[in-house]
Parts: structure tokens; C-alpha cells; sequence
């Protein structure tokens, strides 16, 4: 089961007690395991750590190798940490963290095989935390089961979307699924069920 959630608090607007979607999102961190994000994502600062219990495996998703040796996700903790980068990516890694070089068709990286290679290491219930890329990424390629999505009472302006997908020509293309909604303090949680477009996961050589 694929999860992601949305988070307002993300946005440099950043405050400074965890808000209930914060606490929701490391909830579910516990019970997906790993948490996979980008890595434009861990640049914007990312972190799980709002409640008492386990921390997830960490998987971080750069196909370029732009994160640094020295960043605080990759410190060794008793964690395990996975760095996935496409196959010609020639990066450092401290030592302790999996690196899966996987290949990358027309330069992008494909959710169902970054799936694949993760499901082949026993992973099978992961969160997919952000950013939007690889959340749009993923939910165009059918690899979701669920999507959280919290609309805060907030109004920040024009800025980046949080999800980005191929225009359509009519209203009647639009993507509808099954939906409960759950409120979360002042905000609330749209909770979207996928299952019915999700893609099987085939093996991957890696």
C-alpha cells in the first residue's frame, strides 16, 4: 500500500508546535515502511519526527546524486537508508546506506520500478511523503493506493502546485475516486481511494 500525504506546515510558513496533520503524517510513517521522498524534498527540510515509537526506513529518491554526503537523513541511527539514483549516477554514500542504481528510460526514474526494486528488499508498505514531483509521479503512473490530501485555512498565493498532471480536454476525463473526509483540528484530511487504478508491480533487475 502506497500512501502521501500533504502537508501546509512544509511551505517556509513553517510553525513551530507540530500541527495535527504533522502528528497524522508520523502516525502513518510508523506503519508504512520505508517513507520515501525526492530529494528536492528533503531539500525544503523534511523530517518525521512529531510523536513517541519507530522511525520508518528512509528512502530518498535522487536520480542526479544531489543530496550530500553530509545530510542529517542519511546519519547513521539504526535506521536503514536507501539512496535510489539512476543507473549512470556516480555518487558517495556514507557507508551503511543501500544505493539502488536503477535504469531510467528518457531520464526519468519509474515509479513502478523504484516499487519493484523496494518490494524485492521485503518492503511492500511504504509512504510516499513528497514533494510534488515525485508525488505526481507516482500518481500518474497508477502506483497509489491512497492519497491524503489536508486542505489547511490558509491563503499563500500563486506558488507550485501540489499535484501536476497531463491537462485534459474535458471534465469527463477527470480522475474521480471513492473519498471520506476526516477533520484534523482546523484542517481538513481528504482521504482518496486508488485502489481501483493501481498497477501491479512486476520484477525488476537491479
Amino acid at each position: 500500500m502506497i500512501w502521501w500525504w500533504s502537508d501546509s506546515s512544509a511551505s517556509p510558513l513553517m510553525r513551530e508546535s507540530p500541527p495535527r496533520p504533522a502528528i497524522h503524517t508520523t502516525l502513518m510513517a510508523q506503519q508504512g515502511s520505508p517513507t520515501c521522498i525526492g530529494c528536492a524534498r528533503w531539500l525544503m527540510r523534511w523530517w518525521v519526527r512529531h510523536v513517541v515509537g519507530p522511525s520508518p526506513a528512509r528512502v530518498v529518491i535522487d536520480p542526479s546524486g544531489r543530496l550530500p554526503t553530509t545530510a542529517r537523513l542519511l546519519a547513521e541511527d539504526g535506521i536503514k537508508r536507501i539512496v535510489i539514483t539512476r543507473a549512470e549516477t556516480q555518487t558517495r554514500l556514507p557507508a551503511g546506506v543501500e544505493h539502488l542504481a536503477l535504469p531510467s528510460p528518457r531520464g526519468q526514474l519509474a515509479p513502478e520500478a523504484i516499487l519493484a526494486a523496494l518490494a524485492e528488499r521485503g518492503f511492500h508498505h511504504i509512504l510516499i511523503e513528497g514533494g510534488a514531483d515525485t508525488v505526481s509521479r507516482f500518481l500518474a503512473a497508477g502506483c497509489l493506493d491512497r492519497l491524503h490530501v489536508v486542505i489547511a485555512p490558509i491563503i499563500l498565493g500563486a506558488g507550485r502546485t501540489s499535484v501536476s498532471l497531463a491537462p485534459i480536454a474535458r471534465v469527463e476525463e477527470a480522475m474521480r475516486v471513492p473519498m471520506q473526509i476526516h477533520k484534523l483540528g482546523e484542517e481538513v484530511l481528504l482521504d482518496c481511494d486508488l485502489s481501483a487504478q493501481r498497477v501491479a508491480v512486476a520484477k525488476i533487475s537491479t
